[in-house]
């Protein structure tokens, strides 16, 4: 198993499927009781793959289950091997990066600034105040920022491109 980091839940799921993770589920199931029985029933079998149900009662969205119901599926995403997900996880549970949004910190008002006047919160002249979030790169407890690989980034483009944007 490679140590790469899974930021894309579709580049995860097909990791998984081409590595029999993943059972796609195609009949119709529904998703109040049945779904969670289905995974509770998987879930009880060793070895059970990372559900993905593509055909629920009522929603167009399908559902993934059983995504980090084993070690490996653990480890996968997060760029770990299996034999330490473990000790790693509770390291890094222990350690949290401070990536993470910290209110205190990273939260700041820019009181009545100029703005679009088709901006809900603005008056009729374009004045408002602003709520803003810092959401810079911060680095994680070991000292060290977390960079996008150019995978990562060309991913990010095209997303992008995707929406118009």
């Amino acid at each position: 198993m490679t140590n790469s980091c899974y930021m894309d839940l579709r580049a995860f799921l097909a990791r998984l499927e081409a590595e029999g993770e993943l059972k796609r589920v195609k009949a119709a199931v529904d998703a109040k009781h049945e779904l969670g029985a289905i995974c509770k029933l998987s879930n009880e079998k060793p070895n059970s793959p990372a559900l993905l149900f593509e055909n629920v009662r009522g929603s167009t969205i399908p559902v993934v289950g059983q995504l980090l119901a084993s070690d490996k599926r653990v480890a996968m995403p997060l760029g770990l091997s299996q034999e330490n997900v473990f000790e790693e996880t509770v390291e890094r549970a222990n350690h949290p990066p401070p990536t993470r949004f910290q209110p205190a910190t990273d939260m700041y008002v820019i009181p009545r600034g100029i703005t679009r006047t088709l901006e809900p919160s603005s008056t009729p002249e374009g004045v408002t105040s602003k709520l803003m979030a810092d959401a810079t790169m911060k680095k994680d407890f070991r000292g060290e920022v977390a960079e996008p690989t150019d995978e990562m980034r060309e991913l990010v483009k095209q997303r992008w491109r995707e929406y118009g944007l």
